[in-house]
């Protein structure tokens, strides 16, 4: 079920993707009343369903764009999924004041699309339950029909599998678990391939909005210690390993790190974080997340990149040269791609616990590239 159609360079190499050379389709989209652009692009042409995500970000290009859909396919591929990649975006500030109207106006510039076979899924500052009531309102009545009608799902089979994702599972929903979820595999997936026992890694965590938050949780079930966790606030620090069902309850809507240290945490820079002795640092936030300089210094002794494109390739050569192991964002976080397959691929409805089982398999599978 898992055939690996994946381009990879030597792992000595540390799985760089340089070599992938996708089949490009792009669109521009002009908001004809405010005249923000949009942009669409497609990788690859070999199925008929195609699916990535959308999003709202300020500087936005269709370049980018460009690159995130390849990364896209890229994911497809490492789970061995028959879907091209495709991602779509706003050049947008997420906190306008025209946000809805702007994004209405560009899921009706999708609607041909997403009825054709694009699946959409939320992504950087956008989530799928707002996504999917605006286009709910221009008669679109799932961002995902794609896949139903590519599984040939009843209406009503769809609606069960998809209203699955909103059940709670240890605090968060699964929805808001899934791709954090199979990050935490991957993290497996880097101390196994080192020999270092769960009970005494160090982990890092930039990030603590929805991919890190879940990918903290599955990490802590596993009785891994989270060390830091970094915010645009600051590093939040304890040397004994966060309890995360604790942290997690604390950290409502909006409140960031610097809010939630108690007795025996501590406080810092957010670049603290690349000073600390880890073993592995798990990037779950920010584009570029390591600026040269600290790639230079960095003390972790291998990098996870969960966020897209969360790493540079400056940054990645210079951790590659020092013998950083990097697990690039193709393979760290591939969960999305991996957790719909692992809803809608079993040929019966998986229960909570069964669909993150399912995504842990998936990623399980892919281990032997680390």
């Amino acid at each position: 079920m898992f055939a690996f159609a994946i381009l990879i360079e030597d792992k000595k190499k540390k799985m760089h993707t340089s070599i992938i050379q996708p089949t490009n389709t792009s669109k521009v989209y002009i908001d004809p009343q405010l005249g923000i652009r949009g942009y669409l692009s497609f990788s690859g042409s070999n199925h008929n369903l195609s699916a990535g995500g959308l999003r709202i970000q300020k500087g936005l290009t269709a370049d980018k764009i460009e690159r995130l859909s390849q990364l896209m396919l890229l994911k497809q591929q490492l789970i061995g999924l028959a879907v091209n990649g495709a991602k779509c975006g706003l050049n947008l500030d997420p906190v306008s004041p025209n946000r809805a109207l702007a994004l209405k106006g560009f899921l009706n510039f999708l609607k041909p699309y997403i009825e054709k076979g694009f699946s959409v899924g939320g992504d950087l500052n956008t989530s799928f339950s707002e996504i999917d009531g605006i286009a709910n309102e221009l008669g679109i009545s799932s961002i995902k029909n794609a896949i139903a009608n590519q599984q040939g799902l009843t209406e009503n089979e769809f609606k069960k599998r998809i209203d699955l994702l909103n059940v709670n599972q240890g605090g968060l929903s699964l929805g808001q678990r899934r791709a954090g979820h199979a990050t935490a595999q991957a993290v497996l997936s880097v101390l196994k391939n080192q020999k270092i026992p769960i009970a005494n890694a160090k982990i890092g965590l930039q990030g603590f909005g929805t991919m890190g938050r879940a990918t903290a949780l599955s990490l802590w079930e596993q009785g891994l210690k989270v060390k830091t966790i970094t915010d645009k606030s600051g590093s939040l620090t304890n040397n004994a390993g966060f309890e995360i069902p604790g942290l997690l309850r604390r950290a409502t809507p909006g409140v960031e790190l610097e809010h939630l240290k108690i007795r025996g945490d501590s406080f810092d820079i957010p670049t603290s974080l690349f000073e600390q002795e880890l073993d592995i640092l798990v990037l779950a936030a920010i584009e570029d997340a390591i600026p040269g300089d600290f790639a230079q210094k960095l003390k972790a002794k291998a990098v996870l990149v969960a966020a897209n494109l969360g790493l540079s390739e400056a940054a990645e050569k210079i951790l590659n040269k020092r013998g950083i192991m990097v697990i690039p964002d193709f393979v760290g976080g591939c969960g999305g791609s991996a957790s719909m397959e692992a809803l809608f691929g079993p040929a019966t409805m998986p229960t909570p616990e069964k669909f993150l089982q399912n995504i842990a398999f998936i990623i399980t599978t892919i281990r032997k590239l680390l």
